[in-house]
Formats: structure tokens, sequence, C-alpha cells
């Protein structure tokens, strides 16, 4: 392994060990604060909501991919939209019912999580290299180091050792 590539994991590794235990402690502190209790219904703890949330989402998933066609050939990529998409509409759903303030009913979350399962993919699709470029940015990690290579540009094509015609004849 080169060594700049070392160096950036044993950072990556010290950077997690700290930030561990930075949540552990910061964990066992909150435990003992009194909190009041989220107001809102807990969409996920109640049966009928969370299969109402899996309804929608589920849905959602199934326009997406008729939306959004997968371009890699093969079954594997479409499951994994298709589960990516469900999971995204059933997680987010409650998060975004809570923040709009909107009644949990079936009409509500069905529409909701239908939204989130064909949106959270392509969110989640452009939040990651936000996030990495952000990490890079902290860590003085270029995205255009040659041994990581610049993002999204393909490798150079490879010069022939025998060009067309045969090979240079002397003179």
């Amino acid at each position: 392994m080169p060594h700049r590539i070392q160096a950036m994991h044993e950072g990556l590794a010290m950077l997690l060990g700290a930030t561990s235990a930075l949540v552990a402690s910061i964990i066992s502190f909150l435990a003992e604060v009194p909190v009041e209790a989220f107001s809102g219904p807990a969409i996920l703890d109640n049966e009928r909501l969370r299969v109402v949330c899996l309804i929608g989402a589920i849905g959602g998933a199934i326009l997406n991919l008729g939306i959004y066609p997968s371009h890699l050939p093969g079954i594997r990529p479409l499951v994994w939209k298709f589960t990516a998409s469900v999971m995204c509409g059933v997680v987010f759903t409650p998060m975004v019912v809570h923040w709009t303030g909107v009644t949990a009913n079936f009409d509500t979350l069905a529409f909701t999580s239908f939204i989130m399962a064909i949106s959270g993919v392509g969110i989640v699709v452009k939040l990651i290299p936000a996030i990495q470029r952000f990490i890079f940015s902290k860590l003085g990690i270029s995205t255009a180091d040659p041994e990581i290579g610049p993002q999204g540009v393909p490798p150079p094509a490879a010069t022939p050792v025998n060009p067309p015609g045969g090979p240079a004849k002397p003179d």
C-alpha cells in the first residue's frame, strides 16, 4: 500500500476512534438529562402506520424504477435501487412528517413515503459525493490526487507497444 494511502487510513482510524469516544461520552452524559418526549405520533412504533409507510414506499419504488431506469445490465442494480427506494421511503417519512407538522393519517403517510421513495435515492446519491468532498477538504486531500484519481474521469488509454503497421524499420 502506498505511503500516502496508508497515512490517510491511519488518519481516518484516529479520527473515527476520537469521534467514537466523543459520541460515547456524550451519550453517557445525556442519559442523565431529562428531556421531553417527542410530541407527535411514533409512526414506526405503530404497526398500522408502519404498513402504510411501507405501502407508499413500495409504490414509489416501483414508479422510481419506471421513471429513472437503471443503465446497468442485469437484475442486481434494479433490486438494489428498489430496496434503497423502499428503505428511503420508510426511514425518511417520519422525519418529514415531524418537520412539516402534517397529521399522520393514511393519506399523508402514503403520499409522503411515496415521494420519499422516489426522491430519497437521488438525494442520498447527491449527498454522498458532497460529504466525501467535505471530508477530503478537511483532511487536506485533493480529489485530483494521482494516487486517488480525479472523480469521474476515466484513466487515459494505454499506448500500444507495437504501433499499427509494425515496428519501425532501421534505415
